[in-house]
């Protein structure tokens, strides 16, 4: 299993939400959150290599310590509502996310294993891929 995610605070609308000590918990860490207990579940694959996402993933776990992978989405088309997340672990080097068409307005982005939480969660809305927010 990957390295554990932790939720970290994003802007968000609204402070709809209090933890147990009365604290506003913005929306945002609320989805991390729940988004972080599905990650540590275990359903995710971890690549070495090139990687074609399919239905049946929840997301993937890019290990680019040997080098530079690219991780392909599904056609959004295909999979309206459908999330995945990808995490570029390893040392060094670069995970680039493609498909078939746009994902946030552009034809692919570019994950470096250096950030502190490299991973980036996907969701189809039926046309193209929109990036909800990353962990």
């Amino acid at each position: 299993m990957g390295k554990e995610l932790k939720p970290i605070i994003a802007p968000a609308r609204g402070l709809p939400f209090v933890d147990e000590g009365g604290i506003p918990v913005p929306r945002m860490v609320q989805w991390l959150e729940g988004v972080t207990q599905k990650v540590q579940t275990g359903q995710s694959t971890t690549t070495t290599t090139n990687y074609t996402l399919t239905a049946l993933d929840e997301g993937v776990n890019s290990d680019t310590t040997d080098g530079d992978l690219t991780i392909t989405l599904p056609d959004a088309k295909l999979l309206k509502g459908h999330t995945f997340y990808v995490q570029a672990i390893g040392s060094a080097n670069t995970t680039t996310v493609n498909s078939s068409g746009l994902i946030g307005g552009v034809t692919s982005i570019t994950i470096p294993s250096s950030l502190p939480f490299p991973c980036p969660h996907f969701k189809s809305d039926g046309s193209a891929w929109m990036i909800l927010g990353y962990i």
